[in-house]
């Protein structure tokens, strides 16, 4: 009996995680919103809602409790950088204040898990306040892009400098034509990689690399010191 309890909790940490992550990946491949029902809501709602589950196969030390609140927000990270969706430095930053939250969802859950243990009708008194939260998170994600928009995405520029003419440079870096292959693997999952690079010239004696993603992502890349001053 305690084995297939285990287990049960086993799976619905798994699976918590992995909702968790397909919800992230909605707001940020599908809608590209970075609002509070991603960074805020999300991860307050998994916290509450895996302890409210867990307790009713076992009851759990308030410690215990704490510490497991924050697994669906680990285990969506993990998703996160297996898929390559997600790098490792934005996950990091983003990681210490949804564990907190994470972890104030599940201190309420206990809480909660108080109160739902006295009432009277045990079953539907948790069920209604498991279905509350999810349902004003689901409907909080569809909503906020329109009351609240994200700041439009920028492209990225980013220049090396390098000592030497730009046919010195040219000797060095390599382009290659586009590619036009459908993506296999890990790379059809939406990870960004470069599409094609061509060479230039900026104001004409600066050599440029022009590189494109898959995806929205356009950089270009200003290299080696010009043979005769640009004006």
């Amino acid at each position: 009996m305690k084995s297939s309890t285990g287990w049960r909790i086993a799976y619905t940490v798994f699976i918590s995680g992995l909702i968790i992550y397909v919800i992230g990946l909605y707001a940020t491949e599908f809608q590209r919103h970075y609002g509070y029902t991603l960074f805020v809501a999300l991860p307050t709602v998994s916290g509450f809602l895996l302890i409210m589950v867990i307790t009713t196969y076992k009851k759990f030390s308030f410690l215990s409790s704490f510490a497991l609140s924050t697994v669906p927000v680990m285990g969506a990270g993990i998703f996160f950088l297996a898929t390559g969706v997600e790098g490792f430095i934005c996950l990091a930053m983003a990681m210490i204040p949804m564990l907190i939250l994470a972890m104030l969802g599940g201190l309420v859950a206990i809480a909660a898990d108080c109160l739902v243990r006295r009432a009277e009708r045990k079953k539907e008194t948790r069920l209604l306040s498991t279905a509350i939260p999810t349902v004003l998170l689901l409907v909080g994600m569809q909503l906020e892009p329109h009351v609240i928009p994200t700041a439009p995405t920028r492209m990225v520029q980013t220049n090396v400098a390098i000592t030497g003419s730009a046919e010195d440079v040219w000797k060095q870096v390599t382009a290659f034509p586009p590619i036009t292959q459908e993506p296999r693997g890990l790379f059809a999952t939406g990870i960004a990689y470069p599409l094609s690079a061509h060479r230039g010239y900026w104001r004409g004696c600066r050599a440029v690399l022009h590189l494109q993603y898959r995806g929205f992502c356009r950089t270009h890349h200003r290299l080696g010191a010009p043979p005769a001053p640009c004006l």
